[in-house]
């Protein structure tokens, strides 16, 4: 049998990463220990060893990414009107607002969310519009397949009220036979 001797209890190894690298991959040999076989051996001469460098997997996150539009009324006003009001959550947590960048978010992860191209409204409709947009995520490889849910919220435009008054003429007119428009 496999006899390892009561002076390997001192070892102390370490097991270190050669990367920083994020993106879910699998990383070869990135995995090392220290001290090295050659600081082992020296220390242990009974022992021969052999350090294999290991391997590193980064999947990507299972965790859901939430990004939501608002819901809203309108009453016609004759230009475009779109409702810009977004909210993106990651594993349940709020994202932050970038102040002065548009529609910029900031992830729990430091990844950014962007939404761009806000639907625009403008006729009276009769039926809710999907308030849809686009939008791009940072480093979006780290988010899983299916792990992304998008929610379009509604418009709607409503009929402007307009009151239309008719005063009679002041003209007088006899019947001669003619049709008469006044």
């Amino acid at each position: 049998g496999l006899y390892l001797g009561s002076e390997l209890n001192a070892i102390d190894l370490t097991v270190t990463r050669n990367n920083t690298l994020e993106a879910p991959d699998t990383y070869e040999g990135v995995l090392v220990i220290t001290p090295t076989d050659a600081e082992l051996e020296a220390a242990y001469p009974n022992y021969d060893f052999t350090i294999v460098p290991g391997t590193f997997t980064i999947g990507a996150s299972t965790q859901k990414l939430e990004i939501a539009s608002g819901s809203h009324e309108f009453t016609y006003n004759g230009a475009d009107q779109s409702y810009p009001v977004y909210t993106v959550k990651f594993g349940g947590v709020e994202a932050t607002k970038k102040a002065g960048e548009g529609y910029v978010y900031t992830l729990p992860t430091g990844d950014e969310v962007t939404i761009t191209n806000p639907k625009l409204v403008k006729d009276v409709t009769t039926a809710d519009v999907s308030n849809t947009f686009e939008y791009a995520v940072q480093n979006a490889g780290r988010y899983g397949d299916g792990t992304i849910e998008v929610t379009y919220g509604t418009l709607t435009v409503k009929p402007k009220d307009l009151t239309l008054t008719v005063t009679p003429s002041s003209r007088t007119h006899t019947y001669d036979g003619n049709s008469y428009t006044p």
